[in-house]
């Protein structure tokens, strides 16, 4: 991503939610570190628990990766991998 646009992303988010300002590099470190993981053919696991789990797929969805090898299903007790 253009440094430019990540720093103007960053400046608003920061405006929005000013008591991120403290941990913005620590938000650019990470961005960074997903950033060269999928370029250089590297993998991410999402989990989590709950709403956890729910935050992981979402994000899995916005950043139209490829779809999990093990799909996830909802149920009324959280979310449950399949058997």
């Amino acid at each position: 991503m253009d440094i430019m646009i990540l720093e103007t992303h960053m400046q608003q988010l920061t405006a929005r939610y000013p008591d991120l300002e403290i941990c913005t590099s620590d938000i650019l470190k990470a961005f960074q570190l997903c950033a060269n993981t999928f370029h250089s053919a590297g993998k991410m696991l999402l989990c989590g628990n709950g709403g956890s789990a729910a935050e992981g797929i979402a994000l899995l969805g916005k950043a139209q990766f490829p779809t999990p090898k093990e799909p996830l299903q909802a149920s009324w007790s959280g979310l449950q991998r399949s058997r």
